[in-house]
């Protein structure tokens, strides 16, 4: 069999096994605390299939708050087997609208990670302004921005957009500002659609206030958004440090206080600042939390629109 027409059987096998319960029952071989990372509800991810989730995971799962989960590894208690903390990165819009209500319904504790910097700017997380901006150009017109960008040849290969997003999420503040401006500058025409502002709009800073506290922690994702390896050790310190503030400042932050570290890049440097200002932060490194885990690379498992892949991955995080 080759490659191609594997992929194509994989989601098969999957939904085959979740429908005998396999997958479900493999995963309980494995002990310990699973994290799901999601991102927007709407669009792909349809409501109907993060209910469907909820539904599933809820008759099958004790499901902990995050900071339930952190306290528990900070004074060595036991963590429940086979939990689920749920947690939910950017602070878009979409998650007050469409996850927020289904997680008041059934009534299922949740972390959402908001970048304080961006909240009530009419702005969306850079990466996501960057990519829908450089959509609207054709593959020689991105090779062409990236080479001016960068001083080296980009191919104009299927690839170019996610290696120039690649290139520019590696570069200090200030260059990767200035990288920012040219796209806008090369992208006049772009106007964002209904479908647009669904997908990468912010929740405010009263609608952040509106949320249940009893089911909702807010934690930070920093102040911008930056890839926080690429920074220097001052603009790292910035950046969480003014995040929690901001936080703090609005009501919004509680103990333990929480931290997920933009594309779960992280040094030594990051962690060390980390420590000063936070209880623990999550990468998205894949892999279940047992007792052992550092608490300042929590691994987490990627959610997925498919009931079927999410079984999967709770018994293989990697897959």
């Amino acid at each position: 069999m080759n490659m191609s027409a594997l992929h194509m059987f994989v989601p098969q096998l999957r939904r085959l096994a979740f429908g005998l319960g396999f997958t479900d029952r493999a995963a309980r071989q494995r002990t310990g605390v699973r994290m799901l990372m999601h991102h927007g509800i709407g669009g792909v991810y349809r409501a109907n299939a993060f209910e469907e989730q909820l539904t599933w995971i809820k008759t099958r799962h004790t499901i902990l708050p995050m900071g339930e989960a952190v306290n528990r590894l900070r004074e060595g208690k036991a963590l429940p087997d086979f939990a689920i903390v749920l947690t939910f990165d950017d602070g878009l819009r979409n998650n007050l609208t469409e996850a927020y209500p289904l997680l008041l319904k059934h009534q299922i504790p949740a972390t959402f990670f908001v970048c304080p910097g961006v909240i009530d700017t009419g702005r969306w997380i850079w990466t996501h302004e960057m990519r829908e901006r450089l959509k609207t150009l054709n593959k020689e017109q991105i090779g062409t921005l990236a080479a001016q960008a960068t001083g080296t040849p980009f191919p104009a290969a299927d690839t170019v957009l996610d290696a120039f997003l690649c290139w520019m999420k590696k570069q200090p503040n200030v260059r990767r500002q200035q990288v920012v401006d040219k796209v806008r500058t090369a992208t006049p025409g772009f106007v964002p659609t209904e479908e647009h502002h669904r997908d990468h709009d912010l929740m405010s800073w009263a609608e952040l206030q509106s949320l249940d506290k009893r089911l909702i922690t807010i934690g930070s994702h920093t102040m911008s958004h930056p890839i926080l390896p690429s920074l220097s050790d001052a603009e790292i310190e910035t950046e969480l440090k003014d995040s929690k503030a901001a936080l703090l400042e609005h009501d919004l932050i509680r103990e333990p206080s929480l931290l997920c570290y933009p594309d779960g890049a992280h040094d030594e440097r990051v962690t060390a600042s980390a420590r000063r200002h936070y209880a623990a932060a999550c990468s998205t490194k894949k892999g279940i939390i047992t007792s052992g885990v550092p608490l300042f690379a929590l691994p987490r498992i990627g959610a997925n629109s498919r009931i079927e892949d999410v079984s999967w991955r709770l018994w293989r995080p990697g897959a």
